[in-house]
């Protein structure tokens, strides 16, 4: 469980330095992120590898209905 985990984050670390490197190249040094949707597609990688054997992949941004799904269930725990 531990190394799925880690597994997912790694990729995106790898999906964030990536876009770091190409804004460097660009000569800029900051990147600006939508950290929730980077954190709730990790979270969808980490269910679907551990739960659904289904690997959703980091590189895909969430859709609106992902969005509105997740924040359904943030509702559903306030």
């Amino acid at each position: 469980m531990v190394q799925m985990f880690a597994n997912c984050s790694k990729r995106l670390i790898s999906k964030l330095e990536k876009l770091l490197e190409a804004k460097i190249s660009q000569g800029e040094h900051e990147i600006e992120l939508d950290l929730e949707a980077e954190f709730s597609n990790l979270a969808l990688d980490i269910i679907g590898v551990g739960v659904l054997n289904y690997l959703h992949l980091l590189e895909q941004s969430c859709s609106r209905l992902q969005n509105q799904k997740l924040g359904s269930l943030e509702g559903e725990n306030q």
